[in-house]
């Protein structure tokens, strides 16, 4: 009986690297998992600045825009509603897209980090359809910019489907939260950074099933997001949420004054 299980686990162990061998050969072609992996993790590493300099130029403007909108403006139009806060949150999200883009296009055009899916995202969870759409809708023009040449072809379907499914993920994330900005905890914050990844997921999902041709290229997108997810998108995601509630409590204090 110990022989038999012994043969029968040397043969489940066969099978196993058989299939891994399979899907090594077939799937990645040229490369392997482990060199796909090692590319990437130097990748990132290597855009190490890009990312820093995506965390300075958020922390300088969330600066300007609290001491702009929150104590200036406000002292000389205090508004009693929500409404001018969702627009200063407006603001600050399409800035932060516009700098994102102008800094990739004009320093960094051989890189491959596209920010623009987390604000994107942020515009989902925190701001109106409309207004999301909007949000969308600029960062499919600055994808342009940043692609040069524009060609109505499959990449530029791809890339379009993409923002919209990160977008239509954001609002299903604030539909499903139903909190307000005042109320979130920190298990808020990370069930929006998490759903941003199962959001990138998906929109990977969603091209294999209708490019299979190029799921090998797919494959490799989906990686790059799995391993820029923690060292870029969570602490953006968490961070900018974060930093809006501390907002939002500051502008109802001011209101009761």
């Amino acid at each position: 009986m110990e022989l038999f299980s012994f043969i029968e686990s040397h043969y489940f162990i066969r099978q196993i690297l058989w299939a891994w061998r399979f899907v090594e050969v077939n799937m990645f072609a040229d490369y392997s998992l482990w060199g796909v992996v090692l590319y990437y993790a130097n990748l990132i590493f290597f855009n190490m600045p890009f990312i820093f300099m995506h965390f300075a130029v958020f922390i300088i403007l969330w600066s300007v825009g609290r001491y702009v909108f929150l104590d200036d403006f406000f002292s000389f139009y205090p508004s009693r509603n929500v409404k001018f806060f969702d627009t200063y949150v407006f603001i600050l999200v399409v800035l932060m897209l516009l700098i994102s883009s102008f800094v990739s296009i004009s320093f960094y055009k051989d890189r491959i980090f596209f920010v623009r899916n987390d604000f994107i995202f942020l515009a989902g969870v925190l701001l109106t359809p409309v207004r999301t759409f909007f949000v969308l809708l600029l960062g499919f023009v600055f994808s342009l910019s940043k692609a040069g040449d524009v060609q109505l072809d499959i990449a530029l379907f791809q890339k379009l489907l993409d923002m919209l499914i990160i977008g239509l993920g954001g609002i299903l994330v604030r539909r499903v939260l139903n909190v307000d900005l005042k109320n979130m905890g920190w298990e808020d914050f990370w069930f929006i950074a998490v759903n941003k990844l199962l959001a990138s997921i998906c929109s990977a999902g969603v091209f294999v099933i209708l490019f299979s041709d190029s799921w090998n290229i797919i494959f490799h997108v989906l990686v790059f997001r799995l391993f820029s997810w923690p060292v870029l998108s969570l602490p953006l995601l968490v961070g900018f949420v974060y930093c809006m509630r501390l907002d939002f409590w500051k502008y109802q204090r001011l209101m009761l004054v």
